[in-house]
């Protein structure tokens, strides 16, 4: 199962990581929405892990409405 993490905050983001990698998860982390935004949309995922407050110009639930409006329905679950 591949999931792509998008998390801003380093110690949130590395125990997440590493807890998903040591049950199995394939995982690709991602610090910021712009970077993660377009990993999300050109790549296929089995979850997304989103943090909802992001900083920059996309925040998590940007990147959630955008992936709905182009028809991706991958599963995500939001950090608030």
């Amino acid at each position: 199962m591949r999931i792509l993490v998008i998390e801003d905050e380093a110690d949130t983001a590395r125990y997440l990581c590493k807890g998903l990698r040591e049950s199995g998860y394939k995982v690709v982390y991602c610090a910021d929405g712009t970077r993660g935004l377009i990993l999300a949309k050109d790549e296929p995922w089995d979850l997304m892990i989103v943090d909802r407050m992001l900083p920059g110009d996309v925040d998590g639930l940007s990147i959630v409405r955008t992936l709905r409006e182009i028809g991706k329905k991958t599963p995500v679950l939001i950090l608030s």
